[in-house]
């Protein structure tokens, strides 16, 4: 399904030399949307194949690029003559340094830049500063009430009670459409929420106790729509038979 993300990044093709990031959580389509990218180059732009370098940096296949340089010398070999080259890599925090073969790149080459990775690199101010302005991001949200109807085929106006409650039940992750029970989807859904915590917040951010990072997270998620403070949080993991000091709230929170 195309979403109005990739017309957004369209338009930006045509007034922009500087690298796009796309981002968003895991699993929100940020793959699948750059090989949509790609197909739209093709049919509408033109471009051949041998002028777009798609790389899924998580692949076995490019285990053997680890930092900056060795990027830079595998994608440069591609490059063999003046026309414009279009650069899709996916998963980039896999590559040490990524952001100098990025640099690199646009001084060098007659090229586009497209990005993807975990939100923990691709938003954090170090990359901002590292890429010293030289990107615009795009961010890939989950599916709107009305992409959800076009998902499942149903007309938005024609919408009924029960699409409205799947909606707010198990919410709009692309993926969870392709399963048909919802032991499946309950499934997929913790995948996805421990795949969110363990490798985005608690890797980055050097987590040490996931127990009580869960507890707080289940926390804001249950108060959301009212203020608290490290003391009242303290105060809940009372609650639930944990001891944790207002100052390790703060910190895990910082974190």
């Amino acid at each position: 399904m195309h979403r109005k993300s990739s017309i957004s990044i369209r338009e930006w093709l045509e007034n922009s030399n500087k690298a796009l990031l796309v981002t968003g959580i895991r699993r929100y389509g940020k793959s699948i949307l750059l090989k949509q990218i790609m197909d739209e180059m093709k049919e509408d732009q033109g471009v051949t194949d041998d002028h777009i370098i798609y790389m899924n940096l998580e692949d076995m296949k490019y285990a053997f690029i680890k930092n900056a340089m060795d990027l830079y010398g595998y994608v440069e070999k591609l490059i063999v003559d003046e026309e414009k080259y279009y650069i899709f890599l996916d998963e980039i925090q896999m590559v040490e340094e990524f952001e100098r073969a990025i640099n690199s790149f646009h001084a060098t080459k007659n090229v586009s830049i497209f990005i993807t990775g975990s939100n923990s690199w691709l938003l954090s101010g170090e990359l901002a500063t590292l890429l010293s302005g030289r990107y615009v991001n795009f961010r890939v949200m989950p599916f709107r009430f009305q992409e959800m109807c076009e998902m499942l085929g149903v007309k938005k106006e024609e919408a009924s009670e029960k699409e409205f409650m799947d909606y707010i039940t198990w919410g709009v992750m692309p993926q969870r459409f392709y399963f048909k029970t919802e032991e499946e989807t309950k499934v997929f859904m913790t995948d996805l929420y421990d795949s969110i915590v363990l490798k985005n917040i608690f890797w980055r951010g050097q987590v040490r106790d996931v127990d009580a990072l869960n507890r707080l997270l289940e926390y804001i998620v249950l108060n959301s729509s009212q203020t608290f403070s490290p003391t009242s949080i303290a105060k809940y993991f009372e609650s639930v038979n944990r001891k944790v000091a207002p100052d390790t709230i703060i910190i895990i929170w910082k974190r």
